[in-house]
């Protein structure tokens, strides 16, 4: 079949009827997904002040550092479960709460793993940034230049490249590896229309920050404008890149 490339205005046109067609429901699973962080989160933090209460002086310091650690994997464990239940309810919009909560049950270890793996990898490609700091500390302002810039291609292409594995897993039920090495397949001819429409909606989230950011000061209003605000950048996100595989999967 010979592919056909979609147009900016098609894209458009496919976006506007994907956010019409799951944001209540995205928003449902978000809600009901944010209960369940804020429950796991006060239960976390209860235990960690519980302990420091009953640590000596000696050991507060490497208490503190294994709790660093544990808050490392309890972030990453609430990240895959939110996401699992965010994507279930694209591949099946009629998803009931308690096949949600089956769903995630099905993929939590396989998605826990590759959401392990992309941060370990996103770590990776996102090294010469780091050295870019630290060249910018030395007053060595033109290899800081290049290696930020170098940073940020990476991590673009990164991006590109292994952005579709989470859809994959879920919708295709795929393991690890078979997720990672379709989602590169499906770039691979893309990249380029791919990286532009990440990079739009990257301009448009810096763009809703700022609008956003003016009326957080206000009191009482302000906080639940940035509370909306977390709501609205996560549905966005995923309708966006929900659509590009939608999009990319069509024309294939």
């Amino acid at each position: 079949m010979l592919k056909t490339k979609t147009t900016l205005l098609n894209f458009l046109n496919d976006l506007s009827g994907n956010t019409k067609k799951h944001s209540l429901n995205l928003l449902l699973a978000a809600l009901l997904s944010s209960v369940f962080v804020i429950i796991a989160y006060a239960v976390f933090y209860g235990l960690y002040y519980l302990i420091i209460s009953k640590t000596s002086f000696n050991t507060i310091l490497a208490v503190r550092f294994t709790f660093l650690m544990f808050r490392y994997l309890v972030i990453l464990i609430l990240a895959s479960i939110v996401q699992i239940a965010t994507l279930k309810v694209f591949f099946d919009p009629q998803v009931t709460i308690s096949n949600l909560f089956t769903g995630v049950k099905t993929h939590f270890w396989r998605f826990l793993g590759l959401s392990i793996i992309i941060n370990i990898l996103f770590f990776l490609f996102s090294l010469p940034i780091y050295v870019a700091i630290f060249l910018f500390a030395i007053q060595n302002y033109i290899f800081s230049l290049i290696a930020l810039l170098i940073g940020i291609l990476l991590m673009l292409l990164f991006a590109g490249y292994i952005i579709f594995s989470p859809f994959i897993m879920i919708e295709k039920q795929k393991k690890i590896y078979n997720s990672i090495r379709e989602s590169m397949n499906m770039a691979s001819d893309n990249i380029w229309g791919i990286l532009a429409k990440i990079v739009i909606l990257i301009a448009a989230m810096v763009a809703l920050n700022y609008i956003f950011s003016l009326f957080i000061t206000i009191p009482f209003v302000g906080q639940i404008i940035e509370l909306a605000a977390i709501f609205v950048f996560y549905i966005i996100f995923i309708i966006y890149i929900y659509t590009i595989y939608q999009n990319l999967k069509s024309n294939a």
